[in-house]
């Protein structure tokens, strides 16, 4: 099997690290051909305490994972949490060419313009920029604008933002591991997309993901990302609790 015949997902976590090797199928799910489970140690809370500790966790996790999917996992995509992550709704705005008609160039246009206005302090980073809606000459909940008439583009954008020291000692753990980081993701997006519905999306619902050391939170509505964020208080802290009765 070669590299571009499957996907690799590692989950780096406080108590374990999950990595997940599939191969694609049509219609955008995944066959799993390859999981690999080991206990964590170096990360308190989401974040590197002990970098060779965790350099050590995600190896072994990434070599069960190799042995039973039978390939070699060069790159992989990475979950991120923590209680840095910070998210915030921002707008960008873009009027359209002498055509009056919306172009893929008008919306990477908006979307920068949304970018752009976020007040970034420079030890923070982006992490995602999701699209929440798009409005054509003021009229909203556009989803496709591309190739529809009007003078001015809105968009409504979710960005999250995370520390970049922290992101940085992440990414290198993994690629010391042997793993090339493609793309970090966020764990609560992530998890999103596996176990919630349009519908539920749609009406409203908040996701709540308790972990080991961070408890994860996004917040639907619409069907659209309306917050995310990761506060440090989780299962671990729960046993203590129990364990002090």
């Amino acid at each position: 099997m070669s590299r571009d015949d499957f996907v690799t997902g590692i989950d780096i976590g406080t108590t374990k690290i999950c990595t997940v090797v599939g191969r694609p199928l049509e219609g955008g799910s995944l066959d799993i051909i390859g999981v690999g489970l080991h206990p964590s140690a170096g990360l308190k809370r989401g974040i590197v305490v002990d970098r060779q500790l965790t350099i050590d966790s995600v190896r072994q996790s990434v070599e069960q994972a190799q042995r039973m999917a039978n390939v070699e996992i060069k790159g992989a995509y990475v979950g991120i949490s923590g209680d840095h992550i910070n998210s915030t709704n921002v707008t960008g705005r873009v009027h359209t060419g002498p055509h009056n008609e919306v172009t893929a160039e008008d919306v990477e246009k908006a979307i920068q313009s949304a970018r752009d206005s976020v007040s970034l302090p420079s030890d923070r980073e982006i992490i995602h920029t999701v699209v929440r809606e798009f409005a054509v000459d003021g009229q909203p909940g556009v989803s496709r604008p591309i190739g529809m008439s009007g003078r001015r583009l809105d968009v409504e954008v979710h960005v999250v933002t995370g520390m970049a020291s922290i992101i940085a000692n992440l990414e290198r753990c993994v690629q010391d591991a042997g793993v090339a980081v493609q793309a970090q993701v966020l764990e609560p997006l992530a998890t999103s997309l596996a176990v919630l519905t349009e519908a539920e999306r749609d009406l409203g619902v908040i996701l709540v993901d308790i972990g080991g050391g961070t408890t994860d939170i996004a917040v639907f509505l619409d069907n659209a990302i309306y917050h995310t964020s990761a506060i440090p208080v989780a299962g671990n802290q729960v046993t203590r609790d129990l364990a002090k009765l």
